[in-house]
């Protein structure tokens, strides 16, 4: 079409010249050397074609870097020498359904139009491993006990060597074997405290946790993200849809597709904690204690090892959730901590 038009264009202005020029018939016809001529058609030919590449191209334009390379192999057998020819091509993608044009001219192929249109971008969270949790409510027990009473920790000076950790006798089955902690402090004697004795009595209390559901969450986080970019190409007319992942090249025909990279912005959501809940396909990006370092007052200070633990409720929280005001007969705890349920109320 370009060769039709500039032949038609080139007679016309031929003609015109030869029509409006002033004839002189004893002066002899000038006639352009042939380099000139040929030099005139090519001027003709470029002045056209950057005349009509915007009406053709129409399209965003991008920054595009060009490389080359030769490969060539000499088989001596056959005394052949065969080479091939490879061009890269580093250009940036428009924003997200916009569309970057590029205009390929080969050899044997001549020129032809390349459309690229980002349709979206997927995140793929490369999940780091943190810990399990539950939910749960924190509770406490308090046993008051006369000193010297038989089968008591409360004999002698017993009551101030408890550790947080003691299996005591005093307390329920159920307090004994849920994650707490064991305390024992002096209280009052004497009848009033219904003890025959007046020296001091004793107030054994344990702090411990009891499953609030049967919920079991995955807490961690995505340090890095896999991104994947929806493509439409189009290519002569043909249309097609391919996947992007960086690094990993895409076959399309003769051409090959690599995305090296995507700019992104800081997205403060994309690197905060993940809470899962095990066995749905929910999960929710939130503020949560870090492994092995809970902090009071946040989500995760209930930490289970494995998914295993967390089911049968073998796991740990500070002491420092909760603060406790023991007295003779009973003690009162105040907890700061929050459930991973209230995420999804």
């Amino acid at each position: 079409i370009l060769l039709a038009i500039h032949t038609w264009i080139w007679r016309t202005v031929r003609w015109i010249w030869t029509r409006c020029r002033p004839q002189n018939p004893r002066q002899p016809r000038y006639q352009a050397p042939h380099r000139i001529r040929r030099l005139l058609r090519t001027t003709g030919t470029i002045y056209l074609l950057f005349g009509l590449f915007p009406w053709v191209n129409g399209c965003s334009e991008v920054t595009a870097l060009t490389a080359s390379t030769h490969n060539c192999r000499f088989d001596e057998d056959s005394n052949v020498e065969t080479c091939s020819l490879s061009q890269s091509i580093q250009l940036s993608l428009r924003p997200i359904n916009e569309t970057s044009c590029l205009r390929i001219t080969t050899p044997l192929n001549g020129s032809y139009m390349l459309r690229l249109t980002t349709l979206q971008l997927k995140f793929k969270c490369n999940f780091k491993y943190g810990y399990h949790t539950r939910d749960f409510a924190t509770t406490v027990e308090s046993v008051h006990r006369c000193d010297m009473a038989s089968n008591s920790y409360c004999q002698g000076y017993q009551c101030e060597k408890v550790s947080t950790s003691d299996d005591l006798p005093e307390f329920s089955l159920l307090a004994r074997r849920a994650p707490g902690y064991s305390h024992c402090t002096r209280a009052c004697g004497c009848a009033t405290c219904g003890c025959f004795l007046c020296s001091p009595g004793c107030n054994f209390w344990r702090l411990y946790a009891l499953p609030k559901t049967n919920n079991i969450y995955l807490i961690g986080r995505c340090p890095t993200w896999t991104i994947t970019a929806s493509v439409i190409l189009e290519v002569s007319g043909k249309t097609s849809l391919i996947q992007l992942v960086a690094a990993k090249p895409v076959h399309v025909g003769n051409e090959i597709f690599t995305l090296q990279a995507i700019s992104t912005p800081q997205v403060p959501i994309l690197y905060q904690p993940m809470v899962i809940k095990v066995g749905t396909n929910e999960a929710i990006t939130t503020a949560a204690s870090d492994p092995q370092q809970p902090a009071p007052g946040s989500l995760g200070v209930f930490q289970c090892r494995s998914e295993d633990d967390a089911r049968r409720f073998q796991c740990t929280f500070p002491h420092e959730t909760c603060s406790c005001s023991p007295s003779d007969f009973h003690t009162k705890c105040t907890c700061n901590y929050r459930n991973p349920m209230d995420l999804w109320h």
